[in-house]
């Protein structure tokens, strides 16, 4: 039996098009409200911003003193936010790997317009398990992109990250 409350609910997602009948995660078919269309629109920080607009902000270094800062930025379908988010790579356990291999992962490539940070598993030869790519400098075909950030993420656990020591 439906109370008052819930049909008023049930009006008011229906008069702005969220729940139609029986819509898949609404409440008719599963018996718990699922995540509305809108509320998902409001969680993509990137909705109708420019490339430019920082997302996160990774950094590396010491408690007290000068850190290194590694920004997100929403950036297009070829790097950023919105790149991780086309490929499917982006959620809260993607965003805590990026951070922890910015923190303290191995920087692998540091030179003017690319530097690397690999999560490598220390063992014998030693393996990347995640990559974060960068460009600390100017995007190129928009220079006041200062610094552009994260190009691309992704796990990377049959790569070999760093030449390989004698066993």
């Amino acid at each position: 039996m439906l109370t008052t409350r819930h049909t008023l609910a049930a009006t008011a997602l229906a008069i702005i098009g969220v729940i139609g009948a029986a819509a898949p995660g609404s409440a008719h078919d599963s018996g718990h409200a699922g995540p509305s269309t809108v509320a998902q629109a409001k969680k993509d920080p990137c909705a109708h911003a420019p490339e430019s607009k920082v997302v996160r902000t990774y950094t590396r270094g010491p408690r007290i003193g000068p850190k290194l800062v590694v920004v997100l930025r929403c950036g297009s379908s070829t790097w950023g936010y919105r790149h991780l988010k086309k490929k499917g790579r982006w959620s809260t356990a993607f965003d805590r790997k990026i951070a922890n291999t910015v923190q303290s992962g191995t920087i692998t490539v540091d030179m003017p317009g690319r530097r690397i940070f690999d999560d490598i598993l220390k063992q014998c030869p030693p393996k990347s398990r995640f990559k974060v790519v960068t460009n600390p400098g100017k995007m190129g075909r928009n220079p006041h992109i200062n610094p552009q950030g994260i190009v691309t993420a992704y796990i990377n656990p049959d790569k070999i990250g760093v030449a390989a020591k004698k066993c």
